[in-house]
């Protein structure tokens, strides 16, 4: 039973033997930074167009009732006590 080493701890990668130069990791950094406000717009407008399409998909599926004061709703569809447990549902 010995003990192997991991080829990742054993070997040295090429970006840990050289790292990134501060000023250019700084100036990543910034560009990134001024582009997250873009990225999150693109992202808001990707779900309130997806919002939409499921509405829109929702609403043709959807019978519409109009109800007014004083029409008859069925409130509650309560079986017959009589029928038992192998009633019809």
């Amino acid at each position: 039973t010995e003990a192997v080493i991991p080829v990742e701890v054993g070997e040295p990668s090429r970006r840990t033997e050289q790292p990134l130069d501060k000023e250019m990791n700084d100036e990543a950094l910034r560009e990134e930074l001024d582009l997250v406000e873009e990225i999150r717009t693109g992202a808001s407008l990707r779900e309130a167009t997806l919002k939409q399409k499921i509405a829109a998909r929702h609403n043709t599926n959807v019978i519409k009732r109009d109800f007014e004061i004083g029409s008859l709703v069925l409130r509650r569809n309560a079986k017959d006590s009589h029928e038992g447990k192998l009633a019809a549902n």
